[in-house]
Order: structure tokens, then sequence, then C-alpha cells
């Protein structure tokens, strides 16, 4: 069975398509068994559902803007980290300065985050830098939502400027790749076959 919105291979009877995120709960109440038996939406007769043809043209400009947004979100991801790290600082050594040493923790869990925070936006700015060159994986990395739904309610509860940056991912790098999933699922199999 294949997901109606964007052609990938369905597993189980997922109430979300792995890949593209959205619900396809319905195509299962409505008599769809898990081989895509009773459905509309069955693969043809190939077991790999078609894939646009795009132009290396069309290619460049997609990874091109995939980098430029990977590298915002990395930037953004940077300075929520530097934050992080300087009001922990600031709170370890005030706190602890005027003697109130249990809530010095609370210094050090923001500059805990904060290097987290610095390690997740150097890995985004990397992967902008190596997405033109080798662009397998992106739809598998960003077709996951519970990942990115726990980073932004994390960052809400511990109220930090990271839902920005979680938000930013969510609403412009994500919903990029998701939109055009089928032409990068296209980018990296013309990829993977030229390697």
């Amino acid at each position: 069975m294949f997901c109606p919105h964007c052609a990938a291979p369905l597993k189980e009877e997922s109430p979300f398509c792995p890949h593209c995120g959205k619900a396809i709960g319905s195509l299962w109440q409505n008599g769809a068994s898990s081989d895509g038996a009773a459905s509309a939406f069955t693969a043809p007769s190939s077991t790999e559902p078609s894939l646009p043809e795009i132009d290396d043209k069309e290619k460049k400009a997609l990874l091109i803007t995939l980098g430029y947004k990977e590298r915002v979100l990395g930037t953004l991801w940077i300075v929520v980290g530097t934050l992080q790290v300087l009001v922990g600082a600031a709170i370890a050594i005030l706190i602890a300065g005027a003697g109130g040493g249990g809530f010095a923790i609370l210094g050090c869990v923001f500059i805990g985050l904060g290097i987290w925070n610095l390690m997740i936006g150097s890995g985004w700015v990397s992967n902008a830098r190596k997405i033109r060159n080798v662009p397998v994986g992106i739809v598998a990395r960003d077709a996951p939502m519970a990942k990115a739904i726990l980073n932004l309610a994390l960052n809400v509860y511990l109220g930090t400027v990271g839902v920005i940056a979680s938000l930013y991912y969510l609403l412009n790098v994500r919903r990029f790749v998701m939109q055009n999933a089928a032409a990068f699922l296209r980018i990296e199999k013309d990829y993977l076959e030229k390697a």
C-alpha cells in the first residue's frame, strides 16, 4: 500500500504516513488491509511508486533552498545555545555568589541545554553544506513528526527561546521537505543510481 499524498510505501496500519506525516487512518478504516487489498491506493503493477521526473536545474534549486533553510535553522540553534550558556553562567555565578547553591543547579541546566543546542546548530549547518553533494535520507530524516513535536514541547515546557528554532524547523524546513517529498525521493534515487 502507498500513501495517497506522497506515494511513499506504507507499513502496517499506521494512522500517519512515515514520510509525509499526513493522516491516512481513514484509509485503513475504509476496509483496506496492510497489504493494500480493497484500496484505491494500492500500487499499480509495480511495487515502487512513480516519482516525478526532475531536471538538473530544479534539483539544484531544491537542494540550494533546503541548504539555505538548514543554515538558517542551524544559526538559530547556535544563537539559542549561546543565549542559554550565557544565561546559565549568569544564573550560576549570581546565585552561587549570593549563597543560593541549590539554585545554582538551574544555571548548570541552562548551560547544559545551551551546549546541547550549540551541537544541534552546528550539525544543521554542517548538514546544509553537504546536502548538495550527498542528497540522501532527506525525507526519511524529516518525515517523523514525533521528534519535532517532542523537541517543541520540551522547549515550551522549559520556557526557552528554543521554541523559535523548533517552530522554524516545523513550519519552514520540515514543511518544505514534506511538500517536495516526491521530488527529494527522486533526487535521492537518481543520486544512488549514479553512485
